[in-house]
């Protein structure tokens, strides 16, 4: 895999963590790269607590043994997509790297802030905007090509949800969507809920929305193969890799490559 990527003139990948138990409490981690093109992994790293002064600092120290892999077999990275962890921010940023943020975290974070505005009082109307607003975010992140442009178009969901579809912004002046006949749950300019995605849409931009790069799922799907379940203790170091990330990789790396097709009835199934 990694004589393959050395081929190439250059690579995205993306790359997460998973602990062993969740919390800063973690004894192990597992440190994730995957090749976003071809949707297979290339590498994986365990890391000990104890290795790095706490679990805080795993995940950057996978991070770093990762690039230096993909460094000595000559790969050359053309970017790369994490999460927000801010001392992986500050590591790709000194060392000239190109980093986008995955929209899944971003999508989590805001769906989490979206669900508890709408169980206040007078805010009710905004559920059923939450699966839109959702949807928004993945589609923002997969067809912009600049920053500026997923702004724009982050934004204008403000203007949808009361539904203005003509937009001030030169880079995204109107919806695509067609005109729709069917009656919607309008949001009126001053209302309440409307302050609450005013509030989330710009503190998202300052958290790095106009960085968003198209979505990882895969990553999060190869992470979820192994279930998060507490260490003991004891548990010999050396044995972790077969328990959780290694046994995981080859489940993965088939599953991802399913294809969706029709099932007799018309629902879609993986073949």
């Amino acid at each position: 895999m990694l004589q393959k990527l050395h081929a190439e003139e250059k690579v995205i990948v993306g790359g997460d963590m998973r602990a062993d138990s969740p919390g800063h409490s973690a004894k192990f981690g597992s440190y994730t790269m995957m090749d976003l093109k071809n949707n297979k992994v290339v590498d994986l790293q365990l890391v000990q607590s104890n290795e790095v002064g706490g679990s805080y600092h795993m995940e950057l120290e996978g991070l770093k043994r990762s690039l230096e892999l993909l460094k000595e077999r000559g790969v050359t990275l053309d970017c790369i997509v994490t999460d927000r962890h801010l001392q992986i921010q500050k590591f790709l940023r000194e060392s000239s790297i190109t980093q986008f943020f995955d929209v899944w975290h971003i999508e989590k974070g805001i769906s989490k802030q979206l669900e508890k505005a709408a169980k206040k009082k007078d805010c009710e109307k905004l559920r059923g905007w939450v699966k839109s607003i959702r949807n928004h975010i993945y589609w923002t992140a997969a067809t912009s090509t600049t920053g500026p442009e997923r702004v724009a178009k982050w934004t204008s969901i403000l203007n949808h949800v009361q539904d203005i579809h003509s937009h001030d912004d030169p880079l995204f002046p109107k919806c695509l969507h067609p005109l729709r006949i069917a009656q919607y749950q309008w949001m009126a300019a001053g209302m309440l809920f409307i302050n609450h995605i005013t509030l989330l849409l710009y503190k998202y931009l300052n958290a790095g929305l106009s960085q968003a790069g198209d979505n990882s799922l895969n990553q999060e799907d190869f992470e979820s193969c192994g279930q998060t379940q507490p260490t003991p203790p004891d548990f010999i170091f050396g044995v972790i890799p077969c328990r959780h990330p290694a046994l995981c990789s080859k489940e993965c790396c088939v599953s991802i490559s399913w294809n969706v097709v029709q099932t007799v009835p018309g629902s879609p199934a993986l073949q």
